[in-house]
Formats: C-alpha cells, structure tokens, sequence
C-alpha cells in the first residue's frame, strides 16, 4: 500500500528534476488540522512510510461537504498527498477512513489521553522523517484503548427490563401528579 511516484511534467526539457512533482501513498494518522481559509484547512498527517507531512486539505471545511468529518483528531486514513519532494506543504489528492476510533471519540478520559499521544508525536517528530516503530507503537496504544473502552462498556452496560414502557409512564404520572399538589407553606422563624 505504500508507495511514493514522482513524474515529471509535459515541459521536463525545461524544469529541473526537484520541480517534478511527486505522489505519497500510506497510512496516515491525523494529528491536527488549522482552518486556512473559508473551507479549507491544514492536515498533519503522520505517516507509516513518510513520517508527518502537512497537506492542504481543500473544500474540507465546509458542513455541507462529508469529508470534513475524514480530518478529525485520531482518524487512521488512507491518505494520497502530492507536490515537489522537500516542500513544506502538500496537496491532498484523496483519502479513504481505515479507522475512526468512535470509542475514543465518545470516552471523554481516553480521548484525552489519545490527544496528549498526538500531540507528543507532533512535538517529538521531525517533518518527513519516517518512525515506522513510532507509528505501530501508536497504533497499538490506540487499539489498547479502544478495547478498554469496550470492555468498560460491556461491564457497565445492562438490558432494560421488558416492562421499562409501564414504569416510564407510571414515573411521569408520579411527576405530573407531584407538581400539580400545591407547595407546602414554609414556616420562617425569626
């Protein structure tokens, strides 16, 4: 799945082999995004086979598009990037969500803690420089975290009863009859 194509223009006899333009292909984690713009925003992608890049995401921003929702925090892709080799900012050609990680997302303790991660890779990594053992190593954590999510779940979770339809109208007949009695007079000793 990963891969890396450089390919030169139409017009090569007159640009310089750095102008060639190249394609990334790998795993990607999103660790941040900067709105740039309207609708478009900057995506820090850490890579499996490139390290962190930053791309330009275009059109992502806006709430009507759907993958706005691709560049959240923690969201594993499949991630397609291109421009010169060496430029600070990429282009980002498509991309396609392997995982999303909705526990962490719905688990405000866990997705704390998975921010933190993203932000100690964000400080702890260079630009383009790969950490293929850095990203399996993140990417266990996380799988780590997803399953004690689960596990907590299923401990704290339990079936409702067959009869919860009668004990929910038995309960608002409680309340409505509750608030029509009139209130008590409080006595005020001086």
């Amino acid at each position: 799945m990963p891969s890396c194509a450089t390919w030169a223009s139409e017009k090569s006899n007159r640009r310089a082999p750095e102008e060639d333009v190249a394609l990334y292909r790998s795993a990607a984690f999103v660790l941040h995004t900067y709105k740039l713009g309207e609708t478009d925003q900057i995506v820090v992608l850490f890579t499996q086979e490139f390290g962190k890049l930053r791309a330009v995401a275009r059109r992502s921003h806006s709430p009507r598009r759907h993958a706005a929702s691709y560049y959240q925090p923690l969201m594993l892709l499949n991630a397609i990037v291109y421009g010169r080799p060496g430029q600070a900012l990429y282009r980002m050609h498509s991309v396609d969500i392997l995982q999303a990680w909705r526990p962490l997302h719905e688990d405000f303790g866990l997705l704390r803690c998975g921010l933190y991660m993203t932000e100690l890779i964000d400080v702890a990594t260079h630009e383009r420089e790969p950490a293929p053992e850095l990203f399996a190593l993140f990417h266990q954590t996380l799988e780590q975290l997803r399953r004690l999510v689960i596990r907590r779940s299923s401990c704290t979770v339990r079936s409702a009863p067959a009869t919860s339809k009668p004990r929910r109208t038995r309960s608002v007949r409680v309340l409505a009859v509750s608030c029509a009695r009139p209130a008590p007079a409080l006595s005020v000793r001086p």
